[in-house]
C-alpha cells in the first residue's frame, strides 16, 4: 500500500512538473512576443522622435517645425507638414502671422496714402507688392508646401477664366472649407498638422469641415498608410472634403496600431441645431458673391457657431470675410481696395436676450476678415443662438455696401 501511495505521489509530482513546464514555456513565449511588440513600438516612437526632432525650426515663429511625412500627396517642396508644440501654439501662430500681415500692409498704405484705390492697386501691381509676403516668407523659410500656396495657384487660374456674369463658387478653389488664408499657410495640402514633442509624444491632425481625425503616432509606416488613404478618399483640395461617413468607414476598416480618434466638432461641443418648434439655430455658414457693377464685385463669407478653441474651451465664433475684385484690361483680378467686413445686430442668449455683436474692420486690402469670439453659456440649451433677421454680416467695397442675414 505504501509503495502504491508513493507511486501516486511521484506521478503527481511529474505531472505537475510537466504542466508547470508547459505553462512556463507558454508564459515565456507570450512574454517574448509582448517584449517584441513593446520593443517595436518603442523603436517606432524613437524613430518618430528622431525624425521630428531633426525637423527644421522657424525663426519667424520659434517652436514651429517642418518635416516631410509620406501622406500620399506629391509636392515640390522639401517639407510637407508642420509640427506645433501644442494646439494653443497652433492658434497663436495664426494670430502672430495676422499681426505681421497687418504691419506689412500698413507700411505700404502709408506709401500710397495720397493715391486713389485704383491708383494704389495699379502701383501695387507695378512694384510687385504682395499682401501675403509674411506668409510666403514663413513658408519659404521652412521649405514648406502649404494649402495656401496650392489654393492660390489654382484660384488664379480659375479667376482668369471668369466672365462678367455670375460665378459658380462651387468650382472656386477659394471656397475650400478652410476659409482663412493665414490658417491655410499652417496646413499641408491635405489640411494636416502635427502636435507634440518627444517627451509627451506626437499626434497627427487632419481637419475636415465637420471636425478632425487625430492619430497618436506610434508607428510611422502604418500612419503613412492610413493618412494616404484618407487623402485619397476625395481630391485633397476638394472644397467640401471627405464626409464623416466616408472617413469613419475607412478608419473602421484599417488595422493600424496607432490610436485613432474621429471628432465630430458638432457632437463634441454639443451643437443641437434648430430645435423642433423653435426658430433659433446654433450655427450657420454661407458664401456668395455680390456684383456692384460691370467692373466691381466681392465674394463674401460668413460663419457662426460653437467650437473648441486651442485651450479646449467651448466658445462662440463669428467670422465675416470680404474679398475684393475688379475688372482690369478685360480680365477679373483681385483688387486692393478700401473694403470692410463685420457684423450688425445680435445673437440671442437662450433665444431671447439679445447680445450685440456689432463690429467691423476696414482696411485697404484684397481681402479682409473679422473674427469675433464670445464666451459660450453653460448648458447646451443656454447658448447664444441665431434668430431670423437678428444678425447680419456686412461687407463693403469702396463706396458700395452689402449685408446678408447670418441666419
Amino acid at each position: 500500500m505504501r509503495k502504491k501511495i508513493n507511486l501516486i505521489i511521484a506521478m503527481s509530482i511529474v505531472t505537475t512538473s510537466l504542466l508547470y513546464s508547459c505553462t512556463s514555456e507558454l508564459e515565456t513565449e507570450n512574454q517574448r512576443e509582448n517584449s517584441k511588440e513593446n520593443s517595436a513600438q518603442l523603436a517606432s516612437k524613437e524613430s518618430a522622435c528622431e525624425l521630428f526632432s531633426s525637423a527644421v525650426e522657424s525663426t519667424i515663429i520659434p517652436g514651429v517645425k517642418a518635416v516631410n511625412l509620406e501622406n500620399g500627396i506629391s509636392t515640390t517642396c522639401h517639407n510637407n507638414i508642420l509640427i506645433f508644440p501644442t494646439l494653443q501654439d497652433y492658434e497663436n501662430s495664426i494670430l502672430k502671422l495676422d499681426q505681421m500681415i497687418d504691419a506689412h500692409n500698413d507700411d505700404f498704405d502709408q506709401q500710397t496714402a495720397s493715391m486713389t484705390d485704383v491708383e494704389a492697386d495699379d502701383y501695387a501691381d507695378e512694384v510687385g507688392f504682395n499682401e501675403d509676403l509674411p506668409l510666403l516668407k514663413f513658408e519659404e523659410e521652412l521649405g514648406f508646401c502649404s494649402l495656401r500656396q496650392h489654393i492660390e495657384t489654382i484660384e488664379d487660374e480659375w479667376l482668369s477664366q471668369q466672365g462678367d456674369g455670375p460665378w459658380n463658387l462651387d468650382f472656386n478653389p477659394d471656397s475650400h472649407y478652410i476659409d482663412d488664408e493665414t490658417e491655410r499657410a499652417l496646413l499641408s495640402v491635405g489640411s494636416e498638422f502635427i502636435i507634440g514633442n518627444c517627451k509627451s509624444g506626437y499626434t497627427y491632425y487632419k481637419k475636415f469641415d465637420w471636425g478632425t481625425v487625430e492619430i497618436e503616432i506610434n508607428d510611422l509606416n502604418s500612419l503613412s498608410t492610413v493618412i494616404a488613404a484618407l487623402n485619397n478618399i476625395v481630391s485633397p483640395t476638394n472644397i467640401n472634403g471627405a464626409t464623416l461617413a466616408q472617413v469613419t468607414e475607412l478608419i473602421n476598416a484599417s488595422d493600424t496600431p496607432n490610436k485613432v480618434s474621429i471628432k465630430d466638432i458638432g457632437a463634441v461641443v454639443g451643437v443641437i441645431g434648430q430645435q423642433p418648434g423653435s426658430e433659433c439655430k446654433d450655427n450657420n455658414k454661407e458664401k456668395d458673391e455680390h456684383i456692384f457693377s460691370g467692373d466691381r464685385r466681392i465674394i463674401w463669407k460668413h460663419k457662426y457657431g460653437r467650437l473648441l478653441n486651442g485651450g479646449g474651451n467651448v466658445v462662440i465664433r463669428a467670422k465675416s470675410i470680404t474679398k475684393s475684385y475688379r475688372k482690369k484690361k478685360s480680365k477679373w483680378k483681385k483688387y486692393r481696395a478700401t473694403i470692410s467686413a463685420g457684423f450688425s445686430g445680435s445673437a440671442f442668449v437662450i433665444c431671447s436676450t439679445a447680445e450685440s455683436l456689432d463690429s467691423n474692420t476696414t482696411k485697404k486690402r484684397k481681402r479682409v476678415k473679422l473674427m469675433k469670439y464670445t464666451d459660450d453659456v453653460a448648458g447646451n440649451n443656454q447658448q447664444k443662438r441665431l434668430k431670423p433677421n437678428g444678425l447680419f454680416s456686412t461687407h463693403k467695397q469702396e463706396g458700395n455696401s452689402f449685408q446678408n442675414d447670418v441666419y
